[in-house]
């Protein structure tokens, strides 16, 4: 009995390392395809993604990505699934956080979502969250709502930052001042949208028009815009 065990032992180690082996040669990452990014370039999320020196193997990207959970630490990213399309070619779907804006905050931006949540807090500028001006806060927690004494100024928050997400406008900043009237940012060109009144058909009808601000220097008056406004004007600085 001691002699088969002698024998089978050695066998069993000796098939191991050959499928080890096989494994480290032919599932030898080749090709990486990345879905879902925007926050990243592709470049960008290939380097977070395959980070450590095992990550030229696909079966070791499967497991760290499928079972360990490693997107959790990746600014702006909510998930992260993994699919093996062959031995050498894995596909990667990121799910970003649904990010809409941000507030500078004690030397960090803090990045919230479209329920007013803390998600992220970075030494970063994101480009694709506008920047939040003229309102200040005593706090802001991670994981938290926004604190608001008024909730006036958290409803036009969500309410400008939604609706510009909805229209695919990414002002650099937006300022809202002591009467919560909003001014967009856009370069050299601001836009004064004025109080939440026909706020939608503002923002939806700059949507047509924001090409013709590029290059301009000046303000946009539409603090006064209604649904039966037929011209805007634009005063060059």
């Amino acid at each position: 009995m001691r002699k088969k065990l002698v024998i089978i032992i050695p066998a069993i180690l000796i098939i191991i390392l050959v499928i080890v082996i096989a494994a480290l040669m032919i599932f030898k990452v080749n090709t990486v395809n990345i879905e879902g990014n925007e926050s990243y370039s592709y470049d960008e999320l290939k380097d977070i993604l395959l980070d450590d020196k095992y990550s030229g193997n696909t079966l070791y990207l499967y497991y760290k990505y499928k079972y360990k959970s490693d997107s959790e630490d990746i600014k702006f990213i909510d998930k992260v699934d993994i699919k093996i399309n062959s031995p050498s070619e894995v596909t990667f779907t990121v799910y970003e956080k649904d990010i809409i804006g941000c507030f500078e905050y004690l030397g960090n931006y803090m990045y919230f979502d479209k329920d007013g949540i803390v998600v992220e807090s970075s030494a970063t500028r994101n480009e694709l969250a506008p920047l939040i001006s003229g309102l200040s806060f005593d706090y802001l927690v991670l994981g938290e709502k926004l604190p608001a004494e008024n909730e006036k100024i958290f409803s036009s928050i969500l309410n400008v930052t939604q609706l510009l997400k909805k229209y695919s406008l990414v002002p650099d900043k937006i300022h809202f001042d002591s009467k919560f009237n909003v001014t967009l940012f856009f370069d050299n060109a601001r836009v004064l949208l004025g109080g939440d009144d026909y706020l939608n058909e503002k923002i939806s009808h700059l949507s047509f028009i924001i090409d013709n601000l590029k290059d301009l220097s000046g303000v946009l008056h539409m603090e006064n815009f209604t649904e039966d406004t037929k011209n805007i004007s634009f005063q060059k600085e």
